[in-house]
């Protein structure tokens, strides 16, 4: 068998049961905008009917870049088939997941329909939010997705090489630090502040939107991708030392 099918197959096998989880959790947001309907129908807006698909792929990617990683490792697989591989099973999660929200918005009673990624641009925009395009709509959400993979996978690297304790504490600094400066940023003018005037000028249009996503994706991937060599690095060099 040639050997990247052998690592696509492998690789798609891993992501299986996050993929049935993906498409289980979906169905049922769907039944639940079903049986509230009336609801919905009555306050005419649905929001964040996703919310559930992105922390879930935010945790595949933490989990889902440990395995592929260590697979390639134990079996040698070349850094170009390690790429496509992720890639290909990655890029088909957020695939599914932005199409399954697009039917989820698209069979609703609700006239205005808003996913994670849409409501809080529109928070950073301010006033009346846009009415959406459909298209529009899933390839914003796509990109969304894939960041959010993409960052969960620099976590994945991250508790790779030091553990599952430091990426935790990582993650919940990182956490109280955004939350800190946001804070802080309604009564001070904080370094903080300054950095993340770039992001919110993109967030104000879709389309400037989806390039800060593709940027957090390739930020997110290369950092996971020298995280985890320079840890492997480290320790063939180690073993030659040690001989």
């Amino acid at each position: 068998m040639n050997r990247l099918k052998a690592t696509m197959l492998c690789t798609f096998s891993f992501a299986r049961g996050r993929l049935i989880g993906l498409v289980v959790i979906q169905m049922i947001m769907m039944a639940l905008t079903l049986i509230f309907s009336e609801v919905i129908k009555r306050f005419d807006v649905l929001v964040c009917a996703d919310i559930l698909a992105v922390i879930h792929l935010f945790v595949f990617g933490i989990v889902f870049y440990g395995r592929h990683n260590a697979f390639c490792i134990s079996n040698a697989v070349s850094l170009k088939y390690r790429i496509y591989s992720f890639s290909a099973a990655a890029g088909g999660m957020c695939l599914i997941a932005a199409l399954l929200t697009s039917v989820i918005y698209e069979y609703t009673d609700a006239s205005t329909n808003y996913s994670f990624a849409e409501i809080y641009r529109y928070i950073i925009i301010g006033g009346a939010a846009p009415q959406n395009i459909l298209i529009a709509s899933f390839f914003e959400n796509l990109f969304y997705y894939i960041s959010a993979v993409s960052f969960g996978s620099l976590i994945g690297s991250l508790r790779s090489a030091k553990g599952d304790g430091f990426a935790l504490l990582m993650l919940a600094v990182s956490a109280a630090a955004v939350l800190g400066f946001s804070f802080l940023g309604r009564y001070f003018v904080t370094p903080a502040v300054w950095l993340c005037v770039i992001p919110a000028i993109m967030l104000q249009s879709r389309f400037t939107a989806i390039l800060l996503y593709i940027f957090i994706a390739a930020t997110s991937l290369f950092s996971a991708y020298l995280l985890t060599y320079g840890v492997q690095s480290g320790t063939r060099r180690n073993k030659r030392e040690a001989k």
